[in-house]
């Protein structure tokens, strides 16, 4: 006893065999200190109980084997420092009654058995090691501080038992290591009763272990504080009822024995092992739930707390073992489901995935079904579905979704797609293939591709009629009917029938434009009507085409229309829109060689009253209007839907003009049975394509009324025009 003073070790010939003190029972008390922390600064010890005490400084002991550990406080300030060579236990309390000092018990070679309270006053930590390979750590009584952090370490396990607890009243961490060797197979973390409680300071608990048993009443309680169970090493995880893996926590345990309305992640992080998913509901916890591992089993049924999020990383979708055999992800009152990797099923499998966030929102990162397929894939509902890269599913089935559904990457659905008549849109940014009748029923919208190179491809028909269309690139069926809405051209676009008949309601946009229906038809309810107008190339490749098309623009732009097929019927504007202007062209592709027999009937007047006046301000007598290139051997009728042929020739539209062929065997044009060819001959607007002459004509004047001598085209004499590199003369 130093009444005054403190108790120092004498440091000369440390060791076991050299201890400061042998007895059965060491009392040591001081005013000032019991020995120091230099290296050798510590009381050295061989007894079978020790008991200290000090007013202000530390306490250092270092004890060979085995103690118990009697009263031992410092009373206002100042550290805890115990080190023993065997098994520690207690049989009195263990504190620092003043300041901030820290206790810190250890054992090199066994566990530390705990039957009376250890308590570290104000911000002072709680650190509890037992080493050598084979320690553990049994807690019968409270290990607490005020406002510091707690760590147990131990080698083979921990037990925190009934009526033992483990926390702190502010926030700070709890740190649980009972497999700190990783070694072997022993480290088990058993709460059997007892408690780990930052609730009150709402501090993070971090749990590592070759297992987890939370018995009975046991109760791990963060508050708003996050908890980690991570796996000592790479081993496979079990979570829910009947979870098989090496490292397990059951449903009872993720919910009756734990309370946390922060994160709750499970896993080793870059873990490889599997992660086996049974049965369990998280609907009454507050707690957000992360899984990481880079194989996630999913069998079971996930349903998060009201606002919290089902995060995972890649994934397994394996057969539900609950209800119906579907694996369904679900969270409510704006939870998300988020997937950071890859959705596949179990190696050899396909399995289905149900992904319901209600009004939360669902994305997917990595691809789904590249290595093993989904079955049947179903978005139940969500604020936004997105599905980050490519998709492989049997079957995916799109019930409803406040916003979009966006495929990013390329889709492959081998069996059907169904949607249903909700006010989502589904976007296809990246094309891909998809197999039987495919019918939009959504109202929201569909839209194809992001760029010219994007393929979309349907197996069977394509319906998206029920609300807007945008393309760029190709959208094709393989000799199905295609049906298109509303369509907005985003860039260049082709729809590709391969024989099918092709429907399109009112298009518009700024960017080619071609329509392929093969042996099929075409049916257009209008192309580029009105101010939006295709401002580049649309061609019409089918067996018949009707429809309203306007390839005029504005400004100086050609707007140019190719048609393949017979008969073609085109009503409405083609050429310029009232007040537009610009230049059409409509080019009459030979195909095959063979272009005899096409009827091309034009009609120049717009709103269902084609009376020249109602068009006399377009187009201007400065702008060409309209203009035919014939390939050919073609034979053209051009009626002009003026009103009646008792119209007086000549009336406006002013300097209307077709561009003809005046290749051998080309048919003259005929306007309601009289001939009419070509007049003055603008400088500069002789056209050459495909290795032809053409030239504007102003068809207004009758053919009679012309003098040969009133003919030029660039290179030839008067009467004449250049013809596959040579001069012809008109007739």
């Amino acid at each position: 006893t130093a009444t005054a003073g403190a108790v120092a070790d004498i440091k000369a010939g440390e060791g076991a065999g050299n201890e400061n003190i042998s007895a059965s029972t060491v009392t040591l008390v001081a005013a000032t200190g019991i020995g120091d922390a230099t290296a050798a600064g510590d009381i050295d010890t061989a007894a079978t109980t020790l008991i200290a005490s000090t007013g202000t400084g530390g306490i250092f002991l270092s004890e060979t084997d085995g103690v118990a550990l009697g009263a031992t406080a410092t009373t206002t300030s100042g550290n805890i420092v115990i080190v023993a060579g065997g098994a520690i236990t207690t049989s009195g309390a263990i504190s620092t009654g003043g300041g901030n000092g820290n206790i810190d018990i250890s054992n090199t070679a066994g566990g530390i058995t705990l039957d009376n309270p250890v308590t570290a006053n104000g911000s002072g930590t709680v650190t509890l090691t037992a080493g050598g390979g084979s320690g553990t750590i049994d807690a019968n009584a409270m290990i607490s501080s005020a406002s510091g952090a707690i760590t147990l370490v131990a080698d083979d396990g921990i037990d925190i038992g009934a009526g033992a607890s483990t926390g702190n009243t502010t926030a700070t961490a709890i740190s649980i290591d009972a497999d700190a060797d990783a070694g072997d197979t022993i480290g088990t973390f058993t709460l059997s009763g007892g408690t780990v409680d930052t609730s009150s300071g709402d501090g993070g608990i971090v749990v590592t272990a070759d297992d987890i048993d939370l018995q009975g009443a046991a109760l791990i309680d963060a508050g708003a504080g996050d908890v980690t169970f991570t796996p000592s090493t790479d081993i496979s995880v079990g979570v829910g009822a009947a979870a098989t893996g090496d490292f397990n926590l059951t449903n009872i345990e993720l919910t009756t024995n734990l309370e946390s309305s922060g994160t709750v992640t499970i896993g080793l992080v870059g873990g490889t092992a599997s992660v086996d998913f049974n049965p369990f509901d998280l609907s009454g916890e507050n707690y957000i739930l992360i899984v990481l591992h880079s194989a996630i089993i999913l069998t079971a049924d996930i349903t998060a707390a009201a606002g919290d999020d089902i995060i995972l990383g890649d994934i397994l979708i394996g057969v539900e073992v609950g209800d119906d055999g579907i694996v369904t992800l679900t969270t409510s009152a704006g939870g998300n489901i988020v997937i950071t990797g890859t959705v596949d099923s179990v190696s050899g499998q396909s399995n289905p995935l149900t992904l319901n966030a209600n009004t939360g929102t669902i994305s997917i990162a990595g691809d789904v079904g590249a290595m093993d397929a989904i079955s049947t894939l179903s978005v139940t509902d969500s604020a936004s579905t997105t599905f980050a890269g490519t998709l492989g599913a049997a079957t995916v089935v799109l019930s409803d979704t406040t916003g979009a559904v966006t495929f990013s990457g390329a889709v492959t659905i081998t069996s059907a797609l169904t949607t249903a008549a909700q006010g989502y849109s589904v976007a296809f940014d990246d094309g891909g293939t998809v197999a039987g009748d495919t019918t939009f029923a959504n109202t929201g919208g569909v839209s194809f591709g992001d760029d010219a190179a994007d393929v979309m491809v349907f197996g069977g028909g394509l319906d998206t009629t029920a609300g807007a269309t945008t393309a760029q690139g190709t959208v094709a069926t393989t000799g199905a009917q295609l049906d298109i809405g509303a369509l907005s051209l985003a860039g260049a676009t082709t729809l590709a029938s391969g024989g099918g008949d092709i429907t399109i309601g009112a298009a518009t946009g700024s960017s080619q434009f071609t329509v392929t229906a093969g042996a099929g038809n075409i049916m257009i309810t209008s192309i580029g009507h009105a101010a939006a107008v295709v401002a580049n190339t649309v061609v019409l490749m089918g067996s018949t085409v009707t429809g309203d098309v306007n390839v005029g623009a504005a400004n100086a732009d050609v707007g140019v229309l190719a048609v393949s097929g017979v008969p073609v019927t085109l009503t409405g504007f083609v050429g310029g829109d009232a007040g537009l202007g610009g230049v059409a062209l409509i080019n009459l592709l030979a195909g095959n060689g063979t272009f005899n027999g096409i009827d091309l009937t034009v009609g120049f007047g717009g709103g269902g009253n084609p009376d020249p006046g109602a068009n006399a301000t377009a187009p201007s007598a400065a702008t060409v209007s309209l203009a035919v290139q014939v390939t050919r051997g073609a034979q053209i009728d051009v009626v002009p839907d003026i009103g009646s042929s008792a119209e007086a020739l000549g009336t406006t539209p002013a300097q209307a003009a077709f561009l003809t062929d005046l290749t051998e065997g080309a048919a003259p044009i005929d306007v309601f049975g009289g001939d009419y060819s070509v007049v003055e001959i603008a400088e500069g607007a002789e056209v050459a394509y495909n290795g032809l002459a053409y030239i504007f004509e102003d068809f207004w004047q009758p053919f009679s009324d012309l003098e040969s001598e009133q003919i030029q085209v660039g290179g030839c004499g008067e009467g004449q025009a250049s013809v596959n590199g040579g001069c012809q003369n008109i007739e």
